[in-house]
């Protein structure tokens, strides 16, 4: 039982504690409100926060993004990891803004920005601040999928990136796999596809997009080009995932597919040297490609949602 003291002595604490921490008085004001000197006041708030009348806790939200993205970067070895949360919208928008986010603060003028394509490559290019970047070259790092007009695609995505940012940019005016592999060699001979290629090797900065592998889906960007029995041929390799076009194991191997020498895109290593790999992926289904991707140093930055990030730890 509380005994009458020290029931009083409480209620002078909840008392003085609610009208400072609650009501935002100043010592001052409650002094004369209560009639106490303004030191007494003083005595009174100290003794509410170490008899536990008062606790006083630091949080905020993001503060459980924080603890992902450290945990993350730590478990996968990446240099920067940033999460998202796409609790209240879309997650492809999401990850688009932070990834866009991310871009601006890492880049500057005179680099060079290596594109790929996607959804979420089209949606970091939307949320891009307006900058001026005038020394700045975008450039295409894989063929097109389809007429280069779809905003996912990588000539619209490469030509709206250098709109956004203030820059140039350079293309490659051919489809992403080709019927004929000596048709594919002979291109990759030709000047302004083989001076596309080199450039894109050696850019400063490399964002891409991470394709899954699983079931009866080989992926999305490779529709197009597939007929039932490489389908089949492709998912009957150990491939988890693909990053332009090329696929990988779970161990981050290149894996051998009918697709290779037919596909005109950056290689797997040379996309590796690039000094910045910021891959922009979310989603359940995409986790062991996210994985295979930071095992074969395709990824060494990773912009991605929560409940991926979350996955991904599990895992």
């Amino acid at each position: 039982m509380v005994r009458g003291l020290e029931r009083n002595n409480i209620q002078q604490l909840l008392h003085v504690a609610r009208l400072y921490y609650e009501k935002n008085m100043t010592q001052s004001e409650i002094a004369a409100r209560i009639g106490f000197s303004r030191p007494t006041v003083s005595r009174l708030l100290e003794e509410a926060r170490s008899s536990g009348v008062v606790t006083i806790t630091i949080s905020h939200p993001m503060e459980r993004i924080f603890s992902l993205e450290d945990e993350l970067a730590a478990s996968f070895g990446l240099e920067i990891v940033r999460v998202s949360d796409s609790s209240a919208g879309d997650s492809i928008e999401s990850i688009g803004q932070a990834a866009a986010q991310l871009l601006a603060e890492l880049g500057g003028n005179r680099m060079i920005l290596a594109v790929s394509n996607g959804r979420s490559i089209a949606a970091t290019v939307n949320h891009m601040p307006v900058l001026h970047w005038e020394k700045t070259t975008v450039v295409q790092m894989i063929g097109a999928v389809g007429d280069g007009l779809l905003p996912e695609d990588s000539p619209a995505v490469c030509r709206r990136m250098a709109r956004r940012i203030g820059g140039t940019y350079a293309q490659m005016p051919v489809p992403l796999v080709l019927e004929n592999p000596e048709l594919v060699r002979a291109l990759k001979r030709e000047e302004q596809i083989s001076s596309t290629l080199a450039l894109a090797q050696r850019a400063d900065i490399a964002l891409v997009g991470v394709g899954a592998t699983a079931d009866s889906e080989v992926g999305r960007i490779l529709r197009p080009y597939l007929t039932e029995e490489l389908t089949q041929q492709i998912l009957a390799t150990d491939a988890v995932g693909h990053i332009t076009g090329h696929h990988f194991n779970a161990a981050g191997h290149h894996v051998w597919t009918p697709l290779c020498e037919r596909t005109l895109a950056l290689e797997l290593e040379a996309l590796r040297n690039i000094p910045l790999r910021i891959g922009v992926v979310a989603g359940a289904e995409k986790v062991e490609a996210i994985k295979g991707a930071i095992a074969g140093g395709y990824i060494s930055v990773l912009v991605t949602d929560a409940s991926t990030a979350r996955a991904l730890l599990q895992r």
